[in-house]
């Protein structure tokens, strides 16, 4: 087993926070690697093409991400999150014609 206390990470998604996250309290030092420049505003990403697809979370992961991120909710709706239920807010459409 080796001792060093670092930890690297590969890329800067939402799959790759939360890990350097669950690291956190294991490993003294990160190294993130991320391809791409990341933005200072708001912005797709050009090798992220589901970026600018719409996302939902369930309560259950919000939850974990609350957790892991005390102040989640609260910087993510002073940006440009939005609370809702998708299940009693959003139609869906689907094979041409909206589901219920």
């Amino acid at each position: 087993m080796s001792s060093s206390r670092d930890a690297i990470v590969i890329g800067g998604s939402m799959a790759g926070l939360i890990a350097a996250r669950a690291l956190w309290d294991h490993y003294d030092r990160f190294i993130l690697i991320e391809r791409d420049a990341l933005p200072d505003e708001i912005a797709s990403r050009a090798r992220v093409p589901q970026g600018r697809h719409v996302h939902g979370l369930l309560v259950s992961g919000f939850a974990q991400l609350r957790h892991c991120f005390p102040g989640i909710r609260e910087a993510l709706t002073a940006d440009v999150a939005v609370v809702g239920d998708m299940a009693e807010s959003l139609r869906w459409h689907q094979y041409g014609a909206y589901q219920t």
